[in-house]
């Protein structure tokens, strides 16, 4: 109805078709839970043209995690963190 709202599409599990199904809705970002990411997805989706961001990432060590993994962003509790 209005094409100038981004839709993110949201995920717990890692889906059969990896980020095809974000694709085929006409999302701009998949939002993944931090449980089902991995190298595989992130990479499929941007080569789909989508963003990845990922929920919620509030340890250290997952936000590195998430850097290495190539995601775009996170949500954390803890931003602070996140931009240190």
């Amino acid at each position: 109805m209005c094409p100038e709202i981004r839709i993110g599409a949201l995920i717990d599990k890692t889906p059969r078709g990896l980020a095809q199904f974000a694709e085929e809705l006409g999302a701009w970002a998949l939002h993944a839970s931090k449980r089902c990411v991995m190298r595989e997805l992130v990479a499929d989706a941007h080569q789909r043209g989508l963003k990845v961001f990922v929920y919620t990432v509030n340890e250290p060590k997952e936000i590195a995690t998430m850097r290495m993994l190539g995601v775009d962003g996170v949500f954390s509790d803890f931003p602070e963190r996140v931009i240190a």
